[in-house]
């Protein structure tokens, strides 16, 4: 593992996110494939029992093992993981749940979901998104009005209070958990659409 020096304040260690464990770490080799790890592994791993908390960039975390602190840039998400990889890093096992959905269009409030089967429902589906492309050849002003193109945004609030945005479109979703100049995007079916939107209006 290479490490580079760097200094962080106490004003930069965001929120407590989760603990990494049996349930949630995972093996990344140098061609940035996942795998599953056994316990043995995984108790094995430096980063067991690492206590994993938000930085100021909405792309980056931070990892806590025993006094020391590593920054992580979390730009291969939007090349990589999957819609449940990616909840998975906000929603862990339990730890941290959801508490409410805020549904807006056109930045004004909707709705807001509490009730739990529903969240539910609209996570799951959210989360059996696989695919993802990415979006490189947009600048960030062609971003920033792609974003305010989308017919509805959720907007997640955990446990923690910390939030993720959903953007729903027609054939795909997005997240704001992205790195600047790499955004990417979920593909989904009309069906899908049709759920979703079921669930929200």
């Amino acid at each position: 593992m290479d490490c580079k020096t760097i200094t962080i304040s106490k004003q930069d260690i965001g929120s407590f996110i989760c603990t990494l464990n049996e349930t949630n770490l995972i093996n990344v080799d140098n061609s940035r494939n996942y795998s599953t790890m056994t316990i043995s592994e995984v108790k094995n791993s430096f980063f067991y029992n690492a206590k994993i908390y938000k930085y100021k960039s909405e792309s980056s975390i931070l990892a806590k093992v025993k006094n020391d602190y590593y920054l992580f840039a979390l730009s291969d998400l939007v090349d990589k993981a999957s819609a449940s990889q990616i909840f998975d890093f906000y929603h862990s096992s339990g730890e941290n749940s959801l508490t409410k959905i805020e549904v807006q269009k056109n930045e004004k409030a909707l709705s807001t979901i509490t009730d739990t089967y529903t969240i539910n429902s609209i996570t799951n589906i959210i989360q059996s998104c696989k695919i993802n492309k990415s979006l490189k050849l947009l600048t960030n002003q062609n971003m920033n009005e792609f974003l305010e193109n989308s017919l509805y945004t959720l907007k997640m609030t955990f446990e923690n209070h910390i939030t993720l945005k959903v953007y729903i479109y027609k054939d795909y979703i997005q997240f704001n958990i992205l790195q600047k100049d790499n955004y990417g995007y979920y593909p989904i079916s009309p069906e899908t659409y049709e759920k979703l939107t079921s669930l929200i209006n």
